[in-house]
């Protein structure tokens, strides 16, 4: 009895110890990833920013509209508002851009009234947060040589900072349909507590040289409602 005694405090005290140590509790990269699949399956609303840097990215059929960037909301079924930076013939410009469904309208870089956008134009970020091909269908198995290298303390977040490899089919998604037919290698960054992926960078090899990307999201769940522009205005 004694002995009993002895081995179930020396367990009570190894616990206490554990709990009121001040060194860090080691990360479950699948529980992360896990709970990231249910998170990113059940996004309402989220903001986002993509960015490029390096070759160009066109996003029209003539090569005219090269991309920049883009900052935007996106709300469940498939909407989305944005604001691309491209640089149209040379010169830096801004054209805002609706997506609700099947339907996709811009503004035109000259007068800057909306009209239905040309055909060729690839921008679709609402493929990104699809049910059953977004986010969480990439994570759930649609990555590879998934490395888990640590946590990173930004701000008051934790992310757990992933390298992955993503499928092609994926790249096409995350660039909006601007880049097809590659798979690339890439950073992932994930809220530890909440599962929403805060940023993914990564590099594509492009006829004229390397292209950088850069897509970080923020605000979910924050209020968003998306209309169609006025055609008329």
């Amino acid at each position: 009895m004694l002995l009993r005694k002895l081995v179930a405090s020396s367990i009570v005290l190894t616990l206490l110890t554990a709990a009121c140590s001040d060194e860090p509790v080691e990360a479950d990269p699948e529980a992360i990833i896990a709970l990231a699949i249910e998170t990113m399956g059940n996004v309402d609303t989220v903001g986002f920013f993509l960015e490029r840097t390096g070759a160009p990215i066109y996003i029209d059929e003539d090569n005219i509209l090269e991309f920049t960037s883009a900052e935007g909301r996106f709300s469940t079924p498939e909407s989305t508002d944005a604001l691309l930076t491209v640089r149209a013939l040379g010169i830096p410009t801004q054209v805002g851009a609706v997506q609700i469904g099947e339907d996709t309208w811009i503004t035109n870089p000259i007068t800057g009234g909306w009209e239905d956008a040309p055909s060729g134009f690839t921008f679709d970020v609402a493929t990104l947060f699809d049910r059953t091909q977004g986010w969480s269908a990439l994570l759930d198995g649609g990555l590879t040589n998934v490395h888990f290298t640590g946590e990173e303390k930004l701000g008051d977040e934790t992310l757990a900072h992933y390298r992955v490899t993503a499928p092609a089919d994926r790249i096409e998604q995350i660039t909006a349909g601007m880049v097809a037919g590659q798979a690339v290698d890439g950073d992932l960054w994930i809220d530890s507590s909440t599962g929403e992926i805060r940023e993914l960078t990564f590099n594509t090899d492009m006829a004229d040289g390397v292209t950088t990307w850069s897509l970080r999201m923020t605000d979910y769940g924050a209020e968003v409602e998306i209309s169609p522009p006025d055609l008329n205005g």
